[in-house]
């Protein structure tokens, strides 16, 4: 009994204190307490926030207030706003995502079956009762006009937020959460008819967590912790919906729902937390630029956003509070690099660069702690620094039995693979123990120099400077070889010894890396660990690409691809001349082409009879006995079989895109090449992914495609401004004669045809807008000449701003069957390309012509312009993705890919290029032509 009381004063004597070291801050709702803000609610209840030292104010949301104000001016530290805030962001409010709650906007239109709307187009002449706001309710308005109605062609009502009035016939339609307004339109007797932008492409997150940026910079930990909890506090809501259920009713049921539409709101709710994934919260950027596109294309938004620097990346460390503590009193850690092992690490401009930077740049910003780069000449004096206490940690290190006498090693996060390094005319090494007493060059205090020389001690390991000393040994003559990671291999490669040096061998070590850290220091080590088992393994990937496949990146096309192909082939070829004629094991053939990141296939009359360990990989087979046998075309898919099967009989196939087929039947984008081999009927195909390369294409193209649409809104606006001034000055004109009693009746009927002429003309050029703008969905056909002059009219005022002449000399009914929309694309590529060389050039005289004329099957289309002509070397590659004689700056490399492939994929025709002169106002210009063939029917 006494120790109970004990316990209990203890308890009473410090439960103020705990309660003192919580921080006391708040959440601003955007609406009345319900299931909607569950996981927020359970958080707090169940002690989430407080365990982070939090103690959160939730509040319910009052009249006038702003989400976006309350954070920036931290009336509340975090706020739940819609995806309408980047419209704010755009504008210079300073705000951070930290969450997406709901992947999908539960935002719809309700109707009631007896109203008798059943599609969209059935909204014409009907009642909405919605806030009218263009920035709410932007999904529902975007989804109305890709169907062709629009906000003229309803009757908008305000909301009385009361779903009766679909059944009291006061309103047709009403603006709605999916998870409330059914259910009770249901409870009242009614039939709800939903229609959600969701099921018409408008896919937008809701109930976005948010903070202002100079909170977050002042207190990224707390952030971090808020997320943490209030995410855990939404797992936990969806696991236990029924105790969540109860706990609304009993403490927050401020709106006094009944419990059954509690459970409805919950279950229609946890449908959209967790649409298409399985983790709460997901923000993914490419979701957030496609929303902006929709607010910039509507003239909500202008400019562009970095959207780097407004999602916020979280990914919980789960520090205990020792480790909190401990890095809150470290303020910095010191840390030694290897001066000069690119592309993993190098000290350039007072600046540590390569991978491990920006490992190190992602732990710096989890653990809110600086990393100071102590700068070293080599990696030996590295090494010596760390083991005299000048550095705690090395970045990037391997574990050997020496080095655990000075430091502690965390999990690797680098695994590289061993090759060595020889000048040309050294055959390939089938068995490392025939390099006996051969020198070979390593860097002074390389992990792997111990390894080797415990395993292998008939080796002759000289210690060398660096990879550029070694390397220059080799090709002098004064080493027989340099052992290396084949990354650092390649990458010195890329500027340096190509021509000189290969790759004799790949041995069967892997050098694995990861932090080494100083002895004495075991909570650091703990930190680092958790933070190395945080990356995602997209993040990790992410790295690899940017450094390991740096040169991929950097080219304009594929032209490395194609080398490391044309290299791979000839690397294999070379191995079956030696193991054929010569009779060597083809061991060491293995070795190597299991080394090469591109899956390669050996076939002969088209059957596999080899492949490697990457083909294995990238195709998800678990052994080559499960490939080998089959045909090479049952790897393919079958769009792209007939086109594989061709390039098949080709004896050396320059590299081609092709659809392949995994294992488990999912197909992914690949770039291709293959190389017969003469007289043995034995052929090698190599193969990479690029499904990622094809998705960013994708996304350029759409990108492209929405900034033209966003200046094609700009142009209008300014081809309005002309004729609504005229009609301005003819209404103002007949009331001042009104007043004064002239207005004669010649006058008022000519005011008034002249502003009927105008309004007509507005009428016009705003529906060739929304046609262009809806796309097309179909082949139909149109008249050519008439679709050419819409187009001009939408680029009528860049026209006159830059003082172009166009001449449009066309048949007159020439009828096509095919996509309006997609011509009027690739006119507005070319045009645009004719502008900026104008515009570049500083021309002076700018003139562009148009000639459409067709005879029986098909119709030729010719675009030239005066501007000066394209390079020849450039004519071969223009219509290749990303190449642009552009800036960088100015240009993706996509309109006349985007053009290419409209006119050659979508509307079945050619198109080409080439320079030429021709007369126009009795002089002679030099420009490009373009030439569009396309059937009249298809």
């Amino acid at each position: 009994m006494n120790i109970k009381k004990y316990i209990l004063l203890i308890t009473l004597f410090f439960s103020p204190l705990f309660s003192d070291e919580l921080k006391q801050i708040s959440l601003q709702l955007q609406w009345k307490y319900q299931f909607q803000f569950a996981g927020f609610i359970m958080a707090k209840e169940k002690g989430f926030y407080k365990e982070e030292g939090l103690d959160v104010n939730i509040k319910e949301w009052k009249d006038g207030i702003d989400m976006v104000n309350e954070t920036v001016l931290e009336k509340s530290e975090y706020a739940i706003a819609r995806p309408t805030s980047l419209i704010d962001i755009s504008k210079g409010s300073k705000i951070y995502f930290l969450a997406a709650i709901y992947q999908s906007s539960p935002l719809v239109i309700l109707a009631d079956k007896k109203s008798g709307i059943k599609t969209l187009e059935d909204f014409k002449n009907k009642r909405l009762m919605s806030t009218g706001d263009l920035n709410s309710d932007a999904s529902l308005l975007s989804m109305m006009f890709s169907q062709g109605v629009n906000r003229n062609n309803i009757t908008m009502q305000k909301p009385s937020f009361n779903v009766k009035d679909l059944l009291n016939n006061k309103t047709d339609l009403l603006a709605a959460y999916i998870s409330n307004e059914p259910f009770v339109l249901k409870e009242l007797g009614g039939e709800p008819i939903i229609f959600n932008p969701k099921d018409y492409g408008f896919d937008f997150y809701n109930d976005i967590l948010i903070t202002s940026k100079n909170y977050l910079n002042k207190n990224p930990k707390e952030v971090e912790n808020f997320t943490y909890a209030s995410l855990k506090g939404w797992e936990y809501a969806f696991s236990n919906i029924e105790e969540t259920v109860d706990i609304i009713l009993k403490k927050y049921n401020t709106q006094n729902k009944s419990r059954n539409a509690l459970l409805y709101e919950a279950t229609e709710l946890k449908k959209l937390a967790y649409n298409q994934t399985n983790k709460i919260g997901v923000l993914d950027k490419r979701k957030i630029e496609r929303i902006y596109d929709v607010y910039k294309l509507l003239g909500l938004a202008k400019g562009n956003i970095n959207f780097d620097k407004i999602i916020y990346n979280f990914s919980p460390l789960n520090l205990s509070i020792e480790e909190k503590n401990y890095l809150k009193n470290k303020k910095s850690v010191t840390m030694c690099i290897d001066p000069n092992w690119m592309p993993f690490e190098k000290f350039e401009d007072n600046k540590h660069i390569g991978l491990s930077a920006q490992y190190f740049k992602i732990f710096s910003e989890k653990l809110n702690i600086k990393f100071k780069v102590i700068p070293t000449n080599t990696w030996e004096e590295s090494l010596s620094f760390a083991k005299n206490r000048v550095c705690d940690i090395l970045s990037l290190a391997a574990q050997t039995p020496s080095r655990e006498k000075w430091f502690n090693f965390t999990t690797p996060y680098l695994k590289l693979p061993l090759v060595i390094v020889t000048k040309l005319n050294v055959p390939f090494i089938n068995d490392i123990s025939t390099l006996k007493n051969k020198k070979l060059g390593i860097p002074k205090g390389y992990a792997f120099a111990e390894i080797m020389r415990d395993k292998y001690p008939y080796l002759n390991i000289v210690d060398v400077k660096d990879i550029d000393d070694g390397l220059k040994k080799v090709n002098n003559g004064e080493l027989f070889g340099y052992l290396g990671t084949i990354a650092t291999i390649e990458y010195t490669f890329q500027n340096k010894y190509f021509d000189e040096l290969k790759i004799a061998a790949k041995i069967d070590e892997v050098s694995e890396h990861g932090v080494a850290v100083r002895k004495d220091d075991f909570l650091l080590l703990s930190v680092l660990n958790k933070t190395i088992e945080s990356l995602n393994a997209e993040q990790k990937q992410n790295i690899l690409n940017k450094w390991v496949s740096i040169t991929y990146k950097k080219q304009t096309d594929y032209s490395l691809i194609f080398g490391i192909l044309i290299i791979s082939s000839i690397l294999i070829i070379f191995f079956l001349y030696k193991q054929f004629f010569l009779k060597k094991s083809i061991k060491e053939f293995h070795e190597l082409i299991d080394a090469t990141m591109e899956g390669l296939i050996i076939s002969k009359n088209s059957i596999c009879v080899d492949v490697n360990q990457s083909a294995l990989d990238i195709l998800g087979f678990d052994s080559k006995k499960d490939m080998i046998g089959k045909h090479i075309l049952e790897f393919v898919s079958s769009e792209s079989k007939n086109n594989v099967a061709k390039y098949l009989k080709i004896d050396i196939s320059s590299p081609y895109e092709a659809i392949i087929k995994r294992e488990d039947g999912s197909k992914f984008f690949a770039l291709v090449k293959g190389y017969t081999i003469k007289n043995k009927k034995l052929r090698i195909s190599s193969f990479i992914d690029i499904s990622q390369l094809k998705n960013q294409e994708k996304m350029l193209i759409e990108q492209s495609k929405m900034a033209a649409l966003g200046e094609m809104l700009s142009n209008i606006a300014h081809q309005w401004r002309q004729p609504l001034a005229a009609i301005s000055a003819s209404s103002t004109g007949m009331i001042l004669q009104k007043e004064h009693n002239i207005l004669s009746d010649e006058s008022f009927f000519s005011s008034c045809t002249a502003i009927n002429n105008y309004a007509q003309y507005l009428s016009k050029t705003i529906d060739d807008f929304k046609n262009y703008a809806k796309g097309d969905t179909q082949s139909k056909e149109f008249n050519l000449k008439n679709e050419t002059e819409k187009f001009l009219i939408l680029v009528d005022s860049i026209i006159k701003q830059h003082n172009i002449k166009v001449d449009l000399i066309s048949d007159e009914e020439i009828l096509i069957n095919g996509f309006q929309n997609e011509l009027i694309q690739c006119f507005i590529n070319l045009f645009y390309n004719s502008k900026d060389v104008f515009i570049h050039k500083n021309q002076e005289k700018k003139y562009i012509q148009i000639i459409q004329k067709a005879d029986k099957n098909f119709v030729t289309i010719i675009f030239r312009d005066n501007g000066g002509g394209i390079l020849e070397e450039a004519l071969k590659k223009i219509f290749e993705p990303y190449f642009t004689t552009k800036h960088k700056s100015q240009g993706t490399g996509l309109g006349l890919h985007m053009t290419y492939n409209l006119i050659v994929n979508s509307m079945k025709g050619t198109i080409s290029a080439r320079n030429v002169n021709f007369p126009y106002e009795k002089e002679i210009f030099q420009g490009a032509e373009f030439t569009i063939i396309l059937p009249l029917n298809h």
